[in-house]
């Protein structure tokens, strides 16, 4: 993330646009990785000098140090020294007030070195070298993941973007598709919001600022900031942000036009290869019921569920199913307190054998489908055409 004054932007009216570089920016984005790749293994001393030197070659030093702030978070520095310097000062200053000690390199502060070094077990050399180890300039780089140049370009792009929605104060998204992956980051976020249903697989989503708190925080906006990426998995987005600064109001819109980038990893298409194996030989049968992979978003009061695969019929009929592959205690917990609260629409759940949970763990009113390594679509369609009187409805042991 970016710091405040390392932002870019326009303001124009109501409306606000952050900076955005394009692919000519790559040859100082190179400079700059150049700089932090010679650097590793060397004081950060020599990396400050490097980036000063690159500054030097170009005409905008808030871009490249800005570069350079995003390649930072890929470092890491290690305090390089034996024993700990802020102890090592208080003790050698200690015993240098005592001896009356004030010029360095006479022999009396050489003997007041000497007795340090004595006290915690290391040569006169170590000691000097740990006095102002602790210092920035003097940490070492141990470590680098260096990136490509356009990367580092797309990741200043969206963390300009990011650096705006610190100061939002509310934020609409639209979106279709990557329905799970957008909620797990929305509740990692621990983000108020409201969410409805535009269509099948579309979605707007509502998000309340900190206002609602009753005061503004910036740690909020920081979390809405940490969300966008996952927006910007979706398939297709629009995304509106009250922005308040400086004690203006302004409006941020962002859509796949501006070329945003996540640097999130996408989940897999699956969590399992059950699901994906179930998906694959459903979609083999030959049947009018067609197969949404996490396409729904089931309200259940204060909680949502999103079910594995949505089934949807030409004639209007809708069903859901849940595969329980895999468990812990509490995540069966969870996952059965979830279920008891589903109401009003045609649930289908089918557990694993592989499990080694016992029956009773299900109330005693849920019919299952035990499995064991594959669950076979056939079962699956043969309940999906059984009549519904559209209440909840729970596989039938065979």
């Amino acid at each position: 993330m970016l710091t405040s004054e390392l932002l870019r932007y326009r303001a124009e009216g109501g409306d606000i646009r952050p900076y955005r570089l394009d692919r000519r920016a790559r040859v100082l984005a190179s400079r700059l990785i150049d700089a932090y790749r010679l650097s590793q293994g060397k004081k950060r001393s020599l990396l400050d000098r490097s980036l000063l030197e690159v500054e030097g070659t170009t005409s905008d030093v808030v871009v490249a140090r800005g570069l350079s702030k995003l390649l930072e978070e890929r470092a890491v520095f290690l305090l390089d020294s034996l024993i700990n310097p802020e102890e090592v000062r208080k003790e050698l200053f200690r015993r240098a007030a005592e001896r009356g000690v004030v010029r360095r390199g006479s022999e009396e502060a050489l003997g007041v070195l000497r007795s340090v070094a004595e006290e915690f077990s290391v040569s006169v050399p170590d000691v000097e070298a740990s006095l102002f180890a602790d210092l920035p300039e003097e940490r070492l780089m141990i470590e680098f993941t260096r990136p490509e140049p356009e990367w580092l370009v797309d990741r200043y792009n969206l963390a300009q973007v990011q650096g705006l929605l610190y100061s939002a104060t509310a934020m609409k998204c639209r979106f279709e598709g990557e329905l799970r992956k957008i909620f797990t980051h929305l509740r990692l976020g621990q983000l108020m919001y409201t969410m409805t249903s535009l269509g099948v697989g579309k979605y707007e989503l509502a998000i309340d600022g900190p206002v609602s708190l009753l005061r503004r925080t910036r740690r909020y906006g920081i979390r809405m900031a940490k969300f966008l990426p996952a927006v910007l998995l979706a398939k297709d987005y629009r995304i509106e942000a009250a922005l308040q600064i400086r004690g203006s109001t302004y409006k941020l819109s962002i859509d796949p036009s501006w070329g945003l980038k996540s640097h999130y990893n996408p989940n897999p298409e699956f969590d399992s290869r059950i699901e994906r194996q179930f998906s694959e030989r459903f979609l083999a049968l030959e049947s009018p019921w067609k197969l949404e992979r996490e396409g729904t978003v089931i309200d259940l009061g204060g909680q949502v569920m999103i079910p594995d695969f949505t089934f949807r019929h030409p004639d209007g009929r809708v069903a859901h199913l849940e595969i329980v592959g895999f468990w812990t205690e509490s995540y069966l917990e969870r996952k059965l307190k979830k279920l008891a609260a589903v109401k009003g629409v045609r649930l289908l759940v089918a557990v694993s054998k592989t499990l080694a949970c016992h029956e009773a763990r299900f109330s005693d009113a849920a019919r299952i489908l035990w499995f064991k390594d594959k669950l076979d679509p056939k079962d699956v369609l043969a309940r999906l055409d059984r009549p519904s009187d559209d209440r909840v409805v729970l596989f039938e042991r065979d």
